[in-house]
């Protein structure tokens, strides 16, 4: 009976996080057009950016830095939306928000990495990778998030000597 409970609650959580995953896309697209379609946005910054990226052979990075912003918001609406809603977690946002950032920083970076791999070396089909890869990394960071970052602490047993 207890085995059951924990795969319906198992999928429930996914369900939820499958939400939160759409919200946040819809979170970081609306910050990345505002950024990117704004005229006044982050001068300060983007002259320093931009400035650099003239060095290089870049007209702007307008794209980037927006891109850099929206994808931010996303995983600011995510950690808030899995920690209290996808897996209400009640735990120190000390431990799990480094948790949380590292999970998907690792999610970044194996993406990333199969991408150039699998599309940049071997030629293989750009959409068909990233969809393996997406759903690969989607199930990496659910299940991390579930196991890792929100996971309930254990409260700490003190012994007594007699």
């Amino acid at each position: 009976m207890c085995a059951h409970h924990d795969q319906g609650e198992t999928k429930g959580q996914f369900i939820r996080f499958a939400v939160v995953g759409c919200i946040n896309v819809l979170v970081s697209l609306l910050v990345f057009q505002v950024c990117y379609s704004s005229a006044q946005f982050g001068a300060g910054l983007n002259l320093l950016i931009d400035g650099m990226a003239l060095r290089l052979g870049l007209e702007s990075t307008n794209g980037a830095v927006s891109n850099a912003l929206g994808y931010s918001a996303g995983m600011v609406s995510s950690f808030l939306l899995n920690k209290r809603w996808t897996f209400r977690a009640s735990g120190p946002l000390a431990r799990q928000l480094p948790r949380f950032l590292l999970l998907n920083l690792v999610g970044l970076a194996l993406s990333s990495l199969s991408l150039l791999l699998f599309v940049d070396l071997l030629h293989g089909s750009h959409l068909t990778v990233w969809g393996i890869t997406t759903l690969a990394v989607v199930l990496l960071n659910f299940y991390g998030n579930k196991l890792w970052t929100f996971r309930a602490q254990l409260p700490v047993m003190s012994h007594e000597r007699a």
